[in-house]
């Protein structure tokens, strides 16, 4: 699926869909509207057939690449995707169905 990716988190739930990146070369911009004060971050699977996803750290620290822990819009950026295999994961169930765009870079 090319860029951008429209995915959602329905309410109650932590994982978007798994989707597939078209250009792993590139990275990744991520937008989330306004939301509950919940952490965001993009995991990366290392197959297509994978049931595990892994989330991206900090290339310094090797802390955990979250988003946003506040209740405002937000944009993040990932440099580089590790795999063409991704999800959007927040730290808690959501009250209500939330959207995200993500788009290459």
């Amino acid at each position: 699926m090319p860029s951008p990716y429209s995915l959602l988190i329905a309410n109650g739930q932590t994982v978007s869909s798994a989707f597939y990146v078209d250009r792993a070369d590139r990275g990744l911009a991520i937008y989330v509207a306004s939301h509950a004060a919940i952490g965001i971050r993009i995991e990366f699977a290392v197959t297509s057939a994978s049931l595990v996803f892994g989330p991206v750290c900090v290339e310094d620290t090797g802390i955990i690449q979250v988003f946003s822990n506040g209740a405002a819009d937000v944009w993040g950026v990932i440099k580089q995707v590790p795999s063409p295999w991704a999800r959007i994961k927040v730290s808690s169930g959501l009250t209500t169905t939330t959207s995200f765009l993500v788009l290459a870079r």
